[in-house]
């Protein structure tokens, strides 16, 4: 089972070879700024008090691998997008976004996991929306799936793009947002504009900067001088359900991702922009989460993988999250 959902959850990077062999050109990216990098930001390790290291740091033993671990702060201006609602089943083509305002600051992470050496790097980013479901940020497909991707030769970059990986949940509510978590470390962020904007909205100009940083840097490369030929965004749930809206209204926009990897969640999708999209959902999802109200058809650009018997939080991601969790979260958690 572990092998069947390592390969259904980066099914994708064999769907996008069909129209984009290895070398070839990515998407044109000229739609999203660079933000600002700063870093790598030092991290005091083994793990301190003050928690001034990465929050959910990796526990694999990346150096046998060749792999390195950083962390890196973004920040710039971001817009605030209308995102109009899909519809079930699809208005073929949906709307594109519209701008609502701009010049909205912010400053957030990004957290790189990546070969060190360059032979070793097969030319792919994949850009994980952190998943904020728990109240705090979750590396929800790198934990299962970790050992593929370092074999394989992806980098790996976790983008904390949502107001309730920074900010945490509102009281009363437990907060295990990054500022709590470490004031020392993760002080200074903001996705609030100044605590003027609240509604999310600026989460996805956010994430289209941090692939334009990874792809195109300008200043600090968080990748390390690795040539990227590739982005593709990854999420899993409710992430993947950011990624959806991302996909529909602001790829037409920013154009700075190459393919989509959708996973335990997702849809409906417009079908007119030409990107792969690869969709894998567990049994969980179709009985319990709607999906099978958003089921289309595979094309050239869509396939979608049903697994009976899965689940949506794997055994595998409770193994890898469980001692994280003990480190870095209270008991409560």
């Amino acid at each position: 089972m572990r092998k069947i959902l390592a390969i259904a959850v980066l099914g994708i990077l064999s769907l996008a070879a069909l129209v984009m062999p290895v070398g070839g050109s990515p998407v044109a990216s000229a739609g999203s700024p660079n933000p600002t990098v700063i870093g790598p930001i030092a991290a005091n390790f083994p793990p301190d008090t003050p928690h001034n290291y990465p929050f959910f740091a990796t526990n694999l033993d990346l150096a046998s691998k060749g792999y390195v671990e950083e962390e890196y702060f973004i920040e710039g201006t971001a817009n605030r997008y209308n995102i109009p609602p899909g519809t079930l089943p699809p208005i073929d083509p949906l709307p594109t976004a519209t701008v609502i305002s701009s010049g909205h600051h912010y400053k957030t992470r990004i957290v790189v996991r990546r070969p060190i050496d360059p032979w070793r790097f097969n030319g792919t980013v994949l850009l994980e929306w952190q998943n904020v479901t728990a109240g705090y940020e979750l590396d929800a497909m790198w934990i299962p799936t970790a050992e593929h991707i370092m074999d394989a030769g992806y980098a790996w970059v976790g983008v904390s793009a949502q107001y309730v990986g920074v900010h945490g949940f509102p009281a009363p509510l437990p907060n295990q947002g990054l500022k709590a978590w470490s004031p020392v470390r993760y002080g200074t962020l903001d996705l609030t504009a100044g605590y003027t904007v609240f509604d999310d909205s600026l989460c996805y100009d956010i994430y289209s900067q941090a692939a334009q940083a990874v792809r195109s840097p300008v200043g600090v490369d968080p990748m390390g001088g690795l040539k990227v030929k590739r982005v593709f965004a990854i999420g899993a749930s409710q992430s993947a359900i950011k990624l959806t809206n991302y996909y529909n209204a602001i790829q037409p926009l920013a154009g700075v991702i190459d393919a989509y990897d959708f996973s335990v969640s997702g849809g409906p999708f417009r079908t007119d922009l030409g990107i792969k999209k690869f969709r894998y959902l567990s049994e969980t999802d179709l009985v319990a989460l709607d999906q099978i109200a958003r089921r289309a058809p595979d094309s050239n650009e869509l396939r979608s993988w049903e697994v009976a018997g899965a689940a949506h939080f794997d055994y595998y991601s409770q193994l890898g999250t469980a001692p994280l969790a003990v480190r870095d979260l209270p008991p409560a958690a």
